[in-house]
């Protein structure tokens, strides 16, 4: 099975269905992907200040770009930064 990344204009009509109010299965349906990817792309980029923020799309695409993984966060990761400088 192959996998495409989200594009950014799927991820434009994720948020604005998603704030529309449609369920994840129907913004799933209408954009032919598993409900699955919905669900992880909103948990995943969504701001993490408030358990209420919502999900925006230029914000997410935003993130997901500079998204490099688990190695690429913790590279960046102030403190990891200050320690390295330190040995």
């Amino acid at each position: 099975m192959s996998y495409s990344h989200l594009s950014s204009e799927e991820r434009y009509v994720i948020s604005h269905l998603f704030i529309y109010g449609l369920s994840m299965r129907e913004i799933a349906r209408r954009l032919k992907r598993h409900h699955s990817s919905i669900s992880r792309e909103i948990k995943r980029n969504r701001p993490t200040y408030a358990d209420d923020a919502v999900y925006w799309y230029d914000a997410a695409q935003e993130y997901a770009d500079s998204s490099g993984g688990v190695k690429s966060f913790l590279d960046s990761c102030i403190f990891l930064k200050m320690s390295q400088e330190k040995t």
